[in-house]
């Protein structure tokens, strides 16, 4: 693919099968990857924007990606501690959570039938991409941030005295590193299209095994602790959960995949910076 694939790929988003996507974005060059992660959001209406059929649940998927933000922030910072309250955040997550449970429970009977379950696994599955983009940013950040940290370092101890002006070079390196590590971005946007596909695919059978696994006590219903319990993050629950309904975090995040376009992205910086600065192998 050449200058202009992203007019190819853009209009096959919605209608091209996940693997497709997949291969279509690892040929893409990466001054196109910006273009097509524009479109990608265009189609999806702005993100977060617009009406959602789980308000709550959207909120207490937003707030956890907010505090893994602050983490990253702290972590990128070198501070020991993330800059928040984190009885506060239990306390403001857990909230979101009582209020999704209400929402969902729309007869009002203090817990979550068949019925109801069926509807929240559905918003689940939507409203979770929040969850998967906001660790895939963080881990592109991070990544970045790493990256530039070392070229600053390069520069002041390597390039200073011989070449003065390549400072000024770094923010072009950046970015072509930025267009590489959106690369892998698209992949696991693509990946998770694939959990989508395949939850819509076998949503009845997925829907019903997963609310086996939730209620324990076999009552046919989920009780409010049981819900918070299994929307706890990090949980084996939750974790699980995420893997029902097709979003596989190991698979979606691929370290092989992630480490090649850190090196790509790494290369592409090196290279931005020799041209502009005529350094020769």
């Amino acid at each position: 693919m050449g200058s202009g694939a992203s007019q190819e790929v853009t209009p096959k988003l919605k209608e091209c099968s996940a693997e497709d996507l997949e291969k279509l974005f690892k040929e893409l060059p990466a001054e196109e990857v910006d273009k097509v992660l524009k479109s990608a959001q265009a189609a999806k209406g702005g993100g977060d924007s617009g009406e959602s059929s789980a308000p709550y649940l959207r909120k207490a998927f937003s707030y956890l990606a907010e505090v893994f933000g602050k983490c990253i922030e702290a972590e990128a910072k070198a501070e020991e501690e993330p800059d928040f309250d984190e009885e506060k955040m239990k306390e403001t997550y857990k909230g979101y959570i009582k209020q999704s449970f209400e929402h969902h429970d729309k007869k009002k009977a203090g817990k979550l039938d068949k019925e109801d379950a069926a509807v929240f696994f559905k918003n689940f599955m939507q409203e979770s991409q929040i969850w998967v983009d906001a660790l895939m940013n963080m881990r592109t950040k991070s990544e970045i941030d790493k990256l530039k940290k070392e070229m600053e370092a390069a520069i002041m101890e390597e390039l200073k005295d011989e070449y003065p002006n390549a400072k000024e070079h770094l923010p072009g390196g950046m970015k072509a590193a930025q267009a590489e590590m959106n690369k892998f971005v698209l992949l696991v946007k693509a990946r998770a299209k694939g959990g989508a596909e395949a939850f819509a695919a076998n949503k009845d059978a997925l829907t019903c095994t997963a609310f086996s696994d939730i209620d324990e006590d076999g009552s046919g219903s989920l009780s409010l602790d049981e819900f918070q319990e299994l929307m706890e993050p990090g949980s084996e629950k939750f974790e699980s959960l995420l893997k029902m309904m097709g979003i596989d975090l190991e698979k979606v995040m691929d370290d092989a995949e992630y480490e090649k376009c850190a090196d790509e992205a790494r290369c592409a910086c090196a290279l931005h910076m020799k041209e502009k600065l005529g350094i020769k192998d």
